[in-house]
């Protein structure tokens, strides 16, 4: 009965409830559980404790086991409605879910990104907006342009096309000047290629996020997305606002993200915007943090959150200590 206790805790962990079904977490379940027609095999198993329940118990009825095993059953009866709902709601995410995927690359600085270039991400990605068919007046357009400017990218930018195989891409501090260089004027604006990696990094990301902001934009059901490390090549201040990025991509569009990360920038700004929300009385906090261990025993824990925004638990040994530690040392080297 205690399994079945836990497993009822996992999946509403899982599923989360009707009442709340922003909750929803979506997950994949590998080939462990071979899926039926319309229902995967783990579901089956789930629904199959209603139906153990009603099997009539066998044995020397005075004896401690059939006394046991008459307790579990009558206990999985009472819960009948709950185990089929939450089979239900599992079956439900198992089958809508829609995760997407961006890994950690390198960003090319190069004048002319090519799509025949099998390894240029950056190609594919303008290759991937351009074919959504984002038009500057477009919601998602002006997601990009938005936090364009909120991490001192540019205005604006322009994405010209060589062939439809190949693109070039300027950015513009100012709308004047892009309309000066649409114009023909002399303002050139600057190659993407010129700015530096950090920035390239970012506008492949806000292409990608654009790109499925338009995909998603009349489903129902919004994808999870799976993020490698964005935080490569980028100042620590804007490590910091990528979480702020995330969280309005969660709020306003109902994304939800599974982010890996070392930057202990973006994870401490984590701590600051749910200390703001405890602050506010928020109900539901959006974010969880988790520290992978390395150990196969214990892989991971979650940090969880104090309503000060502080950590219920440490991190191991070689993340925030590190700087901690470096600062301690210089403090001791500057009294010798």
């Amino acid at each position: 009965m205690a399994q079945y206790q836990s497993l009822q805790k996992k999946l509403v962990a899982v599923v989360g409830t009707d009442d709340d079904p922003k909750n929803k977490v979506q997950v994949s379940l590998g080939n462990r559980f071979v899926d039926t027609v319309d229902e995967n095999e783990l579901v089956n198993r789930i629904r199959g404790l209603v139906n153990y329940a009603y099997i009539e118990a066998e044995g020397d009825k005075r004896s401690a086991v059939y006394k046991k095993e008459l307790s579990d059953k009558n206990t999985l009866k009472a819960n009948e409605q709950v185990i089929k709902d939450s089979a239900r709601r599992l079956n439900a995410a198992i089958y809508s879910s829609s995760i997407e995927y961006i890994q950690a690359h390198a960003a090319f600085q190069k004048a002319v990104f090519s799509t025949e270039d099998k390894n240029d991400y950056t190609a594919k990605t303008i290759y991937e907006f351009i074919t959504s068919k984002i038009n500057s007046d477009s919601e998602e357009y002006k997601f990009v342009t938005t936090w364009m400017q909120r991490f001192n990218i540019g205005y604006d930018f322009y994405i010209s096309s060589l062939q439809g195989t190949a693109f070039s891409v300027r950015l513009f501090d100012s709308l004047e000047g892009k309309q000066a260089y649409l114009n023909g004027g002399d303002h050139k604006g600057i190659e993407l290629a010129d700015k530096g990696m950090g920035s390239n990094q970012l506008m492949l990301l806000l292409w990608r996020m654009a790109t499925l902001l338009r995909k998603y934009k009349y489903t129902e059901s919004k994808p999870l997305v799976i993020i490698e490390e964005p935080e490569q090549n980028l100042h620590p201040s804007v490590q910091s606002l990528l979480a702020d990025l995330f969280l309005e991509l969660n709020e306003k569009y109902g994304f939800r993200f599974i982010i890996e990360t070392h930057s202990e920038y973006l994870v401490r700004h984590v701590q600051v915007l749910a200390a703001r929300m405890f602050k506010a009385e928020k109900v539901n906090i959006p974010f969880k943090v988790f520290y992978l261990t390395g150990n196969s025993k214990n892989p991971y824990y979650d940090m969880g959150f104090q309503k000060n925004g502080k950590f219920v638990k440490n991190f191991g040994d070689g993340f925030f200590n590190v700087s901690d530690d470096s600062e301690v040392e210089l403090y001791e080297l500057e009294e010798d």
